[in-house]
């Protein structure tokens, strides 16, 4: 599964948009510059590649590349102070970050389908609780994901090993690294110090993880059902 180093660049890839350029004088301007809308803000300096996850005005969470290092949180705002004035990047987001389509998503299994709609709506739950600053929800909603994730993939494996689905190997590996990092991110998230840290990332790995594995891994499995001429019925 491909992790991106840049945030705006997996943001970009995922909702099939460009990021506009936008010269930035002040931190006024950083407030202001996404009207009220969730949006990244990318600053490219010399040294460091600055994110700033924004909504309302306000800096939900910030990050920073520099080298091999990744930093985080108030320092990077700060740090992002400093370099002005400087030409920026504004991704614009949406307020779902994934937005369900039956062309887009299913795997013409229904009780999957059904699924797979749960999933992206406790996604979406997460990332408005995120730009909400409600970190109690938030955690609620990542561990309603984490437990929801397993029981969905047990009901996949289950019929992986029913009808001899050949790429079941393959998937559950799938399976078992993304539960490992929800659960990464959950313990972030509970111990009350990663909050700001584990955002971003968080963001970005679940929503590009979730749209491909549905998108590749799922249909795949789907197709290969119908070509069977195989009628699944959910165990």
């Amino acid at each position: 599964m491909r992790r991106f180093r840049y945030l705006t660049d997996a943001f970009a890839k995922l909702l099939g948009i460009e990021p506009r350029h936008v010269m930035l004088s002040d931190m006024r301007e950083v407030a202001n510059v996404c009207r009220g809308k969730p949006c990244i803000i990318r600053i490219d300096t010399a040294d460091t590649v600055y994110e700033l996850l924004m909504h309302e005005g306000v800096v939900k969470a910030a990050r920073g590349v520099r080298g091999e290092q990744i930093v985080f949180g108030e320092d990077v705002f700060r740090e992002v102070a400093r370099k002005l004035p400087v030409v920026s990047k504004v991704l614009v987001l949406p307020e779902r970050l994934l937005e369900w389509r039956d062309e887009d998503f299913t795997v013409y299994i229904r009780g999957i389908d059904m699924q797979h709609r749960q999933l992206v709506r406790t996604f979406n739950n997460l990332y408005r609780a995120m730009l909400e600053d409600d970190s109690r929800y938030a955690y609620e909603a990542l561990n309603f994901l984490r437990e929801y994730t397993v029981f969905h993939f047990k009901t996949e494996e289950k019929i992986f090993e029913k009808y001899g689905y050949p790429k079941a190997r393959e998937h559950q590996e799938q399976h078992m690294y993304f539960v490992k990092q929800v659960e990464d991110f959950a313990a972030r998230l509970r111990s009350g110090s990663g909050e700001a840290a584990s955002s971003l990332d968080m963001l970005g790995f679940l929503a590009y993880w979730i749209k491909v594995h549905i998108q590749g891994a799922d249909r795949d499995y789907g197709a290969w059902f119908r070509k069977e001429g195989i009628q699944v019925r959910l165990i």
